[in-house]
């Protein structure tokens, strides 16, 4: 979710120049650096809830083999950037290409960025991933807002290093303003906002219905457990894509969600039958900012849609939180939270070369092997197809 801030700082004066170095650290390194590292989240000009502490910590302890090495660039004892690099193959080509690392337990791979030193801090990483023989680097699922774009534009134009970008989509987001009745009376249809009602009134022909958000962190952490085992109960479990179906993701959600709740940057919202829960919510706060993460639901009540509901109930009630924007980390085709949330945040694939030398991959090898990619299928599949 690397959102960027609506209004900019009043900064204040510029400060004086101080040479950026880059330096690769692994977990225990980073335990030390977490003050400076919540600084510079406060000074970056856009969020990115997969690499604060809590999040990227909880990945480097569960889920990294030890490929992955957080690269830190500091000027003086500031720290200016972070992002976590692996080392990626791309495209079969025959040279080392790193990767700001999304592992598939996270939505984003912006890197953090102090709004002073950006194109500084940028152009550093670089260089030092030049210097440790990378040709290219590899930024899948970046924030294609326009000072993101900017930072990163004038980084490469002023090394003259050559991108390439690879993709290009949306995620269904939410600006709360106003009030939340007059919202889903602008962006919902009548037909829509009906079905909605009469789930939630065939639902309460079952019993006592509530909507429920964890007050304390104790209840949070009880929640935590009964949210596992109604992930793993269903579809997600079945396909083997449950937190716990795996010990390396199941060790991760718990280190990270203790992590959240102890920093206070955790909601879990539930919906009730009976006190019985039948669908969860979990949403990461960073500021004013919100990722709705992950959900979970009772299938055998599906024909009530309680999914739907708690999304619908959580978008009513980021009108009470003091919410500035909320990402729904959905898939770009998600219909449900394309009429829920009536923004959009946008995000890119890019490729930069590293060296002057290697421009010609990211503007003329990668647009090539990208049309040859996308052609074949059609052509494999023109070839068998009998023609009538």
């Amino acid at each position: 979710m690397s959102i960027v801030d609506p209004l900019p700082r009043s900064l204040g004066p510029a400060p004086t120049k101080t040479a950026i170095n880059v330096r690769f650290m692994r977990y225990n390194e980073l335990l030390a650096l977490v003050p400076r590292w919540e600084t510079l989240i406060d000074r970056c000009p856009w969020r990115n809830p997969c690499y604060e502490p809590e999040f990227l910590l909880s990945l480097l302890r569960a889920i990294d083999i030890g490929s992955v090495r957080v690269m830190v660039a500091e000027r003086g004892n500031e720290l200016v950037g972070l992002m976590p690099i692996a080392t990626k193959q791309q495209f079969h080509l025959p040279i080392r290409i790193a990767e700001t690392w999304r592992p598939d337990e996270a939505f984003d791979a912006t890197p953090l960025l102090d709004s002073f030193w950006a194109g500084d801090a940028l152009q550093a990483c670089f260089k030092s991933l030049r210097r440790h023989g990378f040709h290219l680097l590899s930024l899948n699922t970046v924030s294609a807002n326009p000072e993101f774009v900017s930072v990163f534009q004038t980084a490469t134009t002023a090394t003259s290093l050559a991108y390439f970008t690879r993709d290009q989509f949306q995620r269904a987001a939410l600006r709360p303003a106003g009030g939340a009745e007059e919202y889903f009376q602008r962006v919902l249809s009548k037909n829509r906002r009906k079905k909605f009602s009469r789930a939630l009134k065939s639902l309460e022909s079952r019993g006592t219905v509530r909507f429920e958000t964890a007050a304390v962190p104790a209840q949070a952490r009880d929640w935590m457990e009964v949210f596992l085992d109604l992930e793993a109960s269903g579809w997600k479990g079945n396909a083997s894509t449950a937190f716990a179906s795996e010990d390396d993701s199941l060790s991760f959600f718990l280190d990270m969600i203790g992590r959240l709740i102890d920093s206070e940057k955790l909601h879990i919202t539930r919906l009730t039958v009976n006190r019985n829960p039948i669908a969860m919510l979990i949403d990461i706060r960073s500021a004013d900012h919100v990722a709705c993460y992950k959900t979970a639901f009772d299938e055998r009540y599906s024909q009530y849609s309680p999914g739907a509901l708690l999304e619908w109930h959580n978008v009513r009630r980021m009108f009470d939180q003091g919410v500035s924007l909320c990402d729904s980390c959905g898939d770009p085709d998600n219909e449900l939270l394309n009429a829920l949330y009536n923004e959009r945040l946008d995000f890119q694939h890019l490729i930069v070369s590293l060296d002057r030398w290697t421009n010609f991959i990211p503007k003329r090898v990668l647009p090539a092997l990208q049309w040859i990619k996308r052609r074949l299928p059609s052509q494999r599949g023109n070839e068998s197809t009998p023609k009538g």
